[in-house]
């Protein structure tokens, strides 16, 4: 169905980036679209992974410019953390109604019902970083250099502060993400 929408972007509410999308712009289609962003692996602002996540996504000039867009979402920040506010556009197009104002996360898993394989944001907190918001594929990612260090350090470093502070981080995931503790990592937790 062609519900269009346009996904405003900023870092720090003065510069904004606008993408556009002809498709699923409805609240439940841009869960999964920004769903996409969080889990997609790469460089760049949230704009530009938003895009690289999202196959229909195009740049755009403004939220303006597509005068029968009937949804237009606002992000300033980047991650789950970020903040949304989402707008519903009246069928004349002169007035948009905000419908959701609050955190990245909690717009997806609020409207997370048509996400294939969705899996729940839950927070983490990591000693050395701010707390965290992740998703089950998040951390696995998150998993990945930690256990990578350990395994080249052991029977090197073993009780050194680096060391020390990747057992921490592993622990710290797998208490929460239980399910990610492999026969590699209970060797160093």
């Amino acid at each position: 169905m062609s519900t269009r929408a346009t996904y405003g972007f900023s870092s720090d509410r003065r510069r904004k980036q606008f993408i556009y999308i002809h498709y699923d712009g409805y609240p439940t289609g841009a869960a999964e679209y920004f769903y996409n962003a969080l889990l997609h692996v790469g460089r760049g602002n949230f704009a530009t992974v938003f895009i690289r996540a999202n196959p229909n996504a195009e740049l755009t000039d403004s939220h303006e410019i597509h005068g029968d867009t009937e949804y237009k979402y606002d992000v300033t920040g980047s991650g789950p953390k970020a903040q949304i506010e989402a707008y519903k556009i009246s069928p004349l197009g002169d007035r948009a109604g905000c419908f959701f104002s609050g955190l990245l996360h909690e717009f997806i898993s609020r409207y997370s019902s048509d996400i294939p394989d969705f899996k729940p944001f839950r927070e983490v907190n990591r000693p050395y970083y701010p707390s965290q918001i992740m998703t089950e594929d998040m951390a696995a990612d998150a998993i990945k250099s930690p256990l990578a260090n350990l395994i080249a350090w052991k029977g090197k470093y073993e009780g050194s502060g680096n060391w020390d502070s990747c057992v921490q981080d592993l622990k710290s995931i797998v208490a929460v993400f239980p399910n990610l503790l492999s026969e590699e990592m209970r060797a160093f937790v």
